[in-house]
């Protein structure tokens, strides 16, 4: 039984932001813990959740759970108390808490200092070796795995990591927080409806207040007639992706998309139909520095 250790009790930012619309009508609801922190720098596991925290409650892709109630039912139930967390306490959160996914992480962050020095390397130049000044790099390793809370198995899980050529740990942080969110994205994206079609517009049911802005594309998934598997029992359905939507006008709670020609779906048939699933795709990675806990955190 896999366990993952928490450290501290958990660190959560405050917040209510609005769901992921999944196709099974199931509400994404979240527990961030506490990070772990392996590394040499001290508390960096603090900052990591915080980042992590904030980020994710930026993409909207899930219900963040209240931090208050979170501790308060752990401390009255004596979870956790050995500092790990392991399938069968996962599951008991999730039924106490009622959120289907609980977040575990862990950071390690390292600053390597190179001492001034001569170079071995001869100047021709100055006909002599020459002077290297005192340099350090930061480096940040972070994993975040998400867990079913009524299961106890690890639903996704990924690694990341962050550099920079300075003593700022939390620039190098920065970097991995922003790849790894990302990951989570693409793993637990926003999803919607095509809930009316007139003419070239399509309806869709997220706007404002699933972070929808303008320009945002969509990938439009038709679901078949399904037919029930003889030997299980289970019900099969066939899913086709066919078009492309581009949000051209955002309100507070829907948008209106045009088709457009993307890479992503290939020969297209733009055929939809009201009741088609929409997935909200990953915006552009910027190429510009992100500086730690910026608005540049594209999602």
């Amino acid at each position: 039984m896999k366990k993952f250790f928490l450290g501290a009790f958990m660190a959560l930012l405050v917040c209510c932001c609005t769901a992921s619309v999944l196709a099974d009508d199931q509400v994404n609801t979240l527990a961030i813990t506490n990070f772990s922190n392996s590394g040499s720098v001290p508390k960096l596991e603090g900052t990591a959740t915080d980042a992590v925290t904030a980020d994710i409650v930026k993409i909207h892709n899930f219900q963040v759970f209240d931090r208050k109630h979170l501790q308060s039912v752990m401390d009255e139930q004596k979870l956790g108390q050995t500092g790990l967390i392991d399938a069968t306490t996962a599951s008991k959160i999730g039924q106490l808490l009622g959120v289907k996914y609980i977040m575990v992480g862990s950071v390690s962050g390292n600053i390597a200092h190179t001492p001034g020095h001569y170079s071995t390397s001869w100047d021709s130049t100055s006909g002599s070796s020459y002077w290297v000044d005192d340099s350090y790099q930061s480096n940040v390793d972070l994993t975040v795995s998400i867990i079913e809370a009524n299961t106890g198995k690890v639903a996704f899980s990924t690694h990341a990591k962050g550099d920079s050529p300075d003593r700022n740990v939390e620039n190098a942080l920065a970097y991995a927080v922003y790849d790894a969110c990302r990951a989570v994205y693409t793993a637990f994206p926003i999803r919607g409806y095509v809930i009316k079609i007139d003419g070239n517009k399509c309806y869709l049911d997220v706007g404002q207040n699933f972070n929808i802005t303008k320009g945002d594309r969509f990938i439009v998934t038709h679901t078949g007639e399904g037919f029930v598997n003889p030997v299980t029992g289970k019900v099969l359905s066939q899913k086709k992706n066919v078009a492309v939507l581009e949000a051209k006008e955002v309100y507070d709670e829907m948008c209106i998309a045009a088709t457009v020609k993307d890479s992503a779906v290939k020969d297209a048939t733009n055929v939809l139909t009201v009741g088609d699933t929409v997935t909200r795709m990953l915006r552009d990675k910027p190429s510009t520095f992100l500086i730690f806990g910026s608005s540049e955190h594209v999602y």
